[in-house]
This record gives C-alpha cells, structure tokens and sequence, in this order.
C-alpha cells in the first residue's frame, strides 16, 4: 500500500512539474497562442515531418548570438516546432569551388535537404542544363507573394511560364549619381536642387547635361580642359546610360531566348548619348592613377558628379570624410525611361535541384515560405534603411533616392551569360576604338554563336504560340502593377495611422489577403489567436 501511495505522489509531482515547465515554456513564447497555417488537403496544420533545409551558400554565414533571443527568433522557434521543420543558412566550398559542386549534387542528388545559393555564373546555364526544379509546378507556395519573395528575382530566370528562382531578400539600391552640393552651389543652385528635380521627375538627361556643360571648363583659356563635371567609373556609367533608357546590349524575349540588342533605336540612342557625355565631361585619369581615380577625384571635391556604388565606402576612398558636402540621386531619366527612376538589379537567386521528386520539392518549397512568413505585429517595412544612415549626410537619399531604387530594381540579362563580354564591348565605344554600329558588327558573329548555344535549348522545346507569349506577358504586367499599388497602398497607411496601428492593420490586411490567394497556392495564413 505504501509503495502505490508513494507511486502516486511521484507522478503527481512529476505531471505537476511537467505542467508548469510546459507552462513556463509556453508563457516565455509571446506566439505561443498562434493559430497555425492549414494544410487545405488535410485541414490540419502542415506537418513537414522533420525537413531540415540547409540554405547553401557560397559567402561566410554570421553567427547568431547566443546570449538573446530576438523577436525572429521566437518566431522562427514557435514555426520550427508547429511545423516540425528546420531551415537555416549553411556555408560551403568556397566561392571558386561552389559552382561546380552546386551543380553536381542538382544531377547526382544526396540525403541532405539542400537549396543553393547561385549567382550569375551558373544561372542560365543550370536552366538550359535542366539542374534546377521548375518553381511554377510547386503548389503550396505563392512564389508572387511579394512580402515574402522578391519578385525581380522571381521573374529574372524564366522560359515561358516557367520560373527557376526565388530570393526573400530586399533588392539592393545598387547605382546612381553622387554629386557635391558645394559645386552646385557656386553655379546658383540650391543643395536640394537635384532631389526637387528628381521628386518632380525632371530629373533626366537634358538637365544632367546642361549642369555638365556649366562645370566643365578651360578656365584658364590654353584650349584644354581644366575642370571636368564628371569623374566616374566606365563600366557603371555605361551600364545606367543604357539603364536609364530601357535599354540593354542584351535582351531575352518571352520564351527564353537571348539575342544582341545593340542595334535596338533605344540602346543606340542611349550608346550615342553616353559616348557624347563621357568625352567631354569625363576627368581623363592623366597620371594614370589606374582605376580608382575616379573615386579619388570626386573624394578631393576635384568634380561634381560620380556615378557609382551606392555605398560611398569605395574602393579605398571613404567620400563619408569628404570635406565638402554631397548627396545621392538616381540615374537621370533618358527619352524613353516611361518616366521611373530604377537602377540595375544583382539580388541572389535561391534555387531547388531538380533531381528532387514531386514530395520532396513540394515539402522543401513549404518549409522556406512558411520560415519567411511576417512576424506578427511587426512591421520592417523601413528596417533596411538604417543599413544606410552611417553613409550619407541627409535623409533624401534614403527617404526618396534609395527608396525609388528599392521599388524599380531592373534584372540584367547581360550578365546571365557569362561568355558575353559586355565590358570589353562598353570600353571599345567609350574610348573610340568603335562606334556603336561598328561594335554590333565586330561582336555580332561571335555573340550569335554563345546565344546559339544557349538558345539551343529553347528550339527543342515545344514552341509557344502568340496567344501563350500575349497571356504571358499580360499575367506579368498584371503582377508588376498588384505589387505598385501594394507598396503605395502600405505607404499611405504608415502616413496616414501612424506606425503601430500602421503596422498591425498592414499585417493583418496582408494575412488575410494571402489566405484569399486567387491563384490557390498556400492555405490558410497562421494568425493570432483573438483573446
């Protein structure tokens, strides 16, 4: 008899004890009373069975502190538990050996749940070689869910209405146009005379070269040029002349297929431009200082423009301890821009191996959207900007140059082949060797021969019709245009309700609104439960 009553309070004590660390656990969780996603052809929560997807990544992964939990973390516990799942972000090989073994394990395949991090080296090549799975076959996810996937990407490497990468990170606001405030001003014009023009959309060629064509000067009448507007690097100009235009060396049309777009009206029209512009008002590097003069030159306050990397950390020149003052706009707009202000894109790509079935793909793609969903009642709509306080001086570049970048970022499909020489290309025109025809002529043989090989790929599929290219494009405009009126819709909110109420009623509109997904991918969103 004493045994049982000493039994009894045992597992008295031990279910009391279990009860209260359970307690304990749930109460130090704020998600804790969190309704999970439902899995529509269960109507139960999604249950991964115990997927740990390893981010594989060519570049250093930072270490997580161990000593406080933040807000995503929480998070990203509750998640992991609720849906049996792992996700995170693992380094290997070094960046020379990744692409190589990346593409080995997408033909041969392995136990470990992996999804690789690619850049412009192997994208287009794993698309033509058919190593990465094709992302629109997945049906529990919504890859067009813009708070969660970067839709430049999404849309970057497609064939059709097939699409082979996903990113969730933030387009990086790559170039654009520093200029010192100071020169401004001893022309006539206000330190904030460029980002007026550029917020009334006046910013544009024209006004660009007429500010070039007051600074640059022989001053001192000998017939040679002793001060120059511009000192900027050759290959970042040429790109957003080109940019700035619609313009591009290489296109891609719908279906895949790459081809040289130098004799494009638009490409010429912005090739002619740039080559008028570089050779008058470009500081010569005379001294023959290499490369970086000139960053050294707009550093010394020596020019009034340079266009280049948005961070003004560059190369060995800190523009951060420039004595005189300067700011930050966005390419001016060429003839043919349709009026928007963007900049180059170059986000990572995320891709699947396509030697994983149906079930593993599905379950791997589940595990990253349902990782990447918003934290509840937080909103880091404007976290990405103080990336960018230390670097500039006012608050224009981040509250209007950098944001305009971040809404219009512009895939370069040039760089998707990497046996196209674009920078040799751009050097021969702006240092006179040819001229635009003369560079389409010289170049022409031996691109249609690249683009043979990668277009090869394209032929052997079945071909789509007009009817198929016209319902394509229109579903991509579509998308483009419900992600414009997402971002304004978001942004008149915070400005009219204020950040906290901003912030919960955008989380909760924009739950609802993916739950109502009329694409039907994903089921139903996780919520808060109402007390």
């Amino acid at each position: 008899m004493n045994i049982i009553k000493k039994t009894v309070v045992v597992l008295s004590i031990f279910v009391l004890t279990g009860s209260f660390m359970f307690a304990k656990e749930k109460s130090d969780n704020p998600f804790a009373d969190t309704e999970p996603e439902i899995n529509p052809k269960t109507n139960r929560p999604y249950n991964l069975e115990g997927v740990n997807v390893i981010i594989a990544d060519y570049l250093p992964v930072n270490a997580k502190s161990t000593n406080t939990k933040s807000t995503k973390d929480l998070w990203d516990e509750w998640t992991f538990s609720t849906y049996h799942m792992n996700v995170y972000t693992k380094h290997l090989w070094n960046a020379k050996q990744f692409p190589q073994m990346a593409m080995n394990y997408c033909v041969s395949g392995g136990k470990d749940d992996f999804v690789f991090v690619v850049d412009d080296r192997i994208a287009a090549l794993g698309v033509k070689a058919g190593l990465f799975y094709d992302l629109s076959t997945i049906e529990s996810v919504n890859f067009y869910d813009s708070r969660k996937y970067n839709q430049n990407t999404v849309n970057k490497l497609t064939r059709g209405r097939s699409f082979y990468a996903f990113s969730w990170e933030k387009t990086e606001p790559l170039l654009g146009v520093y200029f010192n405030k100071k020169m401004l001003q001893e022309k006539g014009y206000t330190s904030e005379y460029l980002y007026d023009l550029q917020l009334d959309k006046k910013w544009n060629w024209e006004t660009f070269e007429r500010l070039c064509n007051m600074i640059t000067a022989d001053t001192d009448y000998d017939g040679e040029t002793d001060v120059y507007a511009m000192s900027s690097d050759l290959y970042d100009f040429a790109v957003l002349c080109l940019d700035s235009n619609n313009a591009a060396l290489v296109n891609r049309d719908i279906e895949g297929k790459y081809s040289s777009n130098i004799i494009n009206s638009s490409t010429m029209e912005a090739l002619n431009w740039m080559i008028k512009i570089w050779k008058k008002h470009q500081m010569p590097d005379k001294k023959h200082e290499g490369p970086d003069y000139c960053y050294k030159a707009f550093a010394e306050g020596k020019t009034a423009f340079m266009v280049g990397h948005q961070d003004p950390r560059i190369a060995n020149y800190d523009f951060t301890a420039m004595n005189d003052d300067y700011g930050f706009v966005c390419f001016p707009l060429g003839p043919n821009s349709n009026g928007i202000y963007k900049t180059v894109s170059d986000t990572k790509m995320v891709v699947i191996p396509a030697c994983y079935d149906k079930n593993r793909a599905e379950r791997i793609a589940k595990a990253i959207d349902l990782w990447l969903e918003p934290v509840p009642g937080k909103s880091n709509a404007d976290s990405w900007k103080s990336n960018y306080l230390p670097l500039f001086r006012d608050g224009r570049v981040m509250d209007e140059t950098l944001v305009m970048m971040n809404d219009y970022p512009n895939p370069r499909m040039d760089v998707l082949v990497p046996r196209i020489d674009v920078k040799a290309a751009y050097r021969d025109m702006l240092t006179g060797v040819n001229t635009p025809e003369e560079e389409y002529f010289y170049t022409r043989i031996g691109w249609s021969n690249v683009f043979d090989d990668y277009n090869d790929y394209v032929e052997k599929r079945e071909r789509l019709t007009d009817d198929e290219i016209l319902s394509i494009k229109e579903d991509r405009e579509q998308r483009i245009h419900l992600t414009t009126i997402e971002k304004k819709d978001d942004s008149e909110e915070a400005a009219a309700e204020g950040n906290n109420a901003s912030e919960k009623k955008t989380i909760e509109t924009n739950v609802e609104s993916a739950g109502d997904d009329s694409s039907g991918k994903g089921g139903k969103k996780a919520k808060k439960k109402k007390k």
